[in-house]
């Protein structure tokens, strides 16, 4: 989480959304999960920690 707020950009951009959603992953050292991430002008929100093989995308509602 400390490094998702220090470097939000580092992440990988999150295909498949629209254009105007800046929603980027990434992984969790050492654990197969990543930390899916929406970055937004004045604060980051922290939409899921997910496992890498466990029903991907089932955050994709919390951008409702």
């Amino acid at each position: 989480m400390d490094q998702v707020v220090a470097m939000p950009r580092a992440g990988t951009r999150v295909r498949r959304l629209p254009a105007d959603l800046t929603v980027r992953r990434r992984a969790v050292t050492r654990f197969p999960y990543h930390v899916v991430h929406l970055e937004m002008t004045t604060q980051i929100r922290i939409l899921a920690i997910a496992h890498d093989r466990r029903r991907p995308g089932y955050w994709k509602d919390r951008l409702e």
